[in-house]
């Protein structure tokens, strides 16, 4: 049987090992970055607050890479993964943290692009996206900048033909898997196939039916209480049906 996904594409391992191969071929020949170390010394109760406040996105096939591996863990990591997730689709804040950092990357291996340009992303690009998200969030915008404390180990910073390069290949990894045109030029837009984390794994994982619902009591502005109870109640779910 072909496993598909809610793109209508084949994710059989077949399908998908030649652009994953690919893309990890391309994380390993980008930079390595430092400075992390130093976070806890630095920022003291604020350590870490780069994955604690921000969401990343990514293409389809960077999110396959990731939840390879994720697929293999037990039961418990699993079950607060989703919630982590469902809770982010939940809230209305603009900072709502990866669902991947479980005081700590759990995913730093596999960790999509955009992770590993962090801290290091020329700054004619960053200024770029900057004023975007700016527009985007207006009267809300409580973005940070990258952190200083990130360098390339090599102590050669990526050039913006770098970045535009490595971007470029990700990309053709996405068209590999069999992503149309369309959803890839849908960049940063409802529809398309670069998303959040908590998006790609809610819409692999579960039915249009219940991402309605849920969308449903997102609409309803949820309290952090509401959203508390609302994941007590699908944990208690979730321990009995996996």
């Amino acid at each position: 049987m072909i496993k598909q996904n809610p793109y209508r594409i084949d994710t059989s391992e077949n399908s998908i090992r030649g652009p994953l191969v690919s893309l990890n071929i391309l994380y390993k020949e980008m930079p390595e970055t430092q400075g992390c170390e130093k976070c806890e010394e630095i920022n003291g109760s604020e350590k870490t607050w780069c994955c604690r406040s921000q969401n990343p996105s990514m293409w389809y096939v960077e999110f396959l890479n990731v939840w390879e591996k994720a697929q293999n863990w037990n039961k418990e990591k699993k079950i607060n993964l989703i919630l982590r997730a469902i809770r982010n689709y939940l809230s209305n804040k603009l900072s709502k943290g990866c669902i991947f950092f479980d005081d700590g990357c759990t995913a730093y291996e596999s960790r999509p692009f955009s992770c590993r340009m962090y801290g290091v992303v020329p700054k004619e690009n960053w200024d770029k996206r900057w004023d975007n998200l700016k527009e985007r969030q207006g009267d809300k915008f409580e973005a940070k900048q990258q952190c200083s404390l990130v360098s390339a180990k090599s102590g050669t910073a990526p050039t913006a033909k770098d970045e535009d390069e490595w971007f470029k290949h990700t990309v053709k990894c996405e068209k590999r898997i069999g992503i149309t045109p369309d959803l890839i030029k849908s960049y940063d837009l409802p529809g398309g196939t670069y998303r959040t984390f908590h998006d790609h794994l809610l819409i692999e994982l579960y039915s249009p039916e219940f991402l309605n619902k849920l969308t449903v009591v997102r609409m309803q502005n949820p309290s952090d209480a509401d959203i508390d109870g609302f994941i007590s109640v699908l944990r208690e779910q979730l321990n009995q049906s996996m």
